[in-house]
């Protein structure tokens, strides 16, 4: 790396050389541990959903939820789907309440759709950060290779990137990150309220998060004990890359 070419007054140390085995079904990889991703890395990562489809989805889904059951708010319905997509991508959170489970019975031609295409969505990411981190020893590896891989070991590849991204942002150490992180990379919930949202009586506008109706159905900071949906400070860049993963890998 150039650092040397910038104009430090005290020069930084030369970061250690480490390394992570990654070993699946006899086979054996040498990835070089960093601590972070570089900017290349994250561009890649970031430009695999430029335009934020999760967020997009998700915040659209809320509103078209809300307005078939108008007894609760875009925002509470925000929070619920935001807890079903972290539980679809392996997310460790309490049971559904009847009145969730009651919720997902009545709307399940809604819930279901947006659980398959928020998972398509973050199956991409994943692909691509798994591509990124096979890069370091393999320069020129692409996405169609990554889709190649057996689950397994995709998972095994895309946890040790989690690891390097959360390393670089310092939430290694926060068991609650996880699930922050994704509330922040799906964006704030007003503006499209604001913008697309309807009373359920038809009077106009109504994108408070201080609507009238039930409590919350749940939050997503509340979602999980232990999250393993990855998103740290970069899922407002990037987009969702679970830790447990739908079946990508081809035969």
């Amino acid at each position: 790396m150039s650092f040397d070419l910038l104009p430090w007054e005290t020069p930084p140390q030369a970061p250690e050389q480490a390394t992570t085995v990654i070993e699946w079904n006899g086979g054996r990889l040498e990835l070089p541990r960093l601590g972070y991703l570089t900017v290349d890395e994250m561009q890649s990562i970031r430009a695999i959903d430029p335009q934020n489809a999760l967020y997009r989805l998700i915040t659209a889904k809320a509103v078209e939820l809300s307005q078939a059951a108008p007894d609760f708010s875009p925002h509470q319905c925000y929070g619920f789907l935001v807890k079903l997509h972290a539980q679809d991508l392996g997310a460790r959170g309490r049971r559904s309440s009847p009145e969730e489970e009651a919720l997902q019975v009545e709307h399940a031609a809604i819930i279901g759709p947006f659980l398959e295409e928020a998972r398509a969505i973050a199956n991409r990411v994943t692909i691509r950060a798994v591509t990124v981190i096979l890069n370091r020893i393999r320069p020129g590896w692409t996405d169609e290779q990554t889709c190649r891989l057996p689950g397994p070991l995709l998972s095994l590849l895309h946890a040790f990137e989690q690891e390097e991204e959360r390393a670089g942002v310092g939430q290694a150490d926060d068991p609650q990150a996880e699930m922050r992180a994704l509330e922040e990379a799906l964006g704030k919930l007003q503006e499209v309220i604001d913008s697309t949202a309807t009373d359920p009586t038809g009077d106009g506008p109504s994108g408070s998060a201080a609507d009238s109706g039930p409590e919350p159905l749940s939050s997503a900071a509340s979602a999980s004990e232990s999250s393993p949906v990855a998103t740290s400070s970069r899922r407002s860049r990037k987009g969702i890359a679970p830790k447990g993963i739908a079946s990508t890998a081809k035969n």
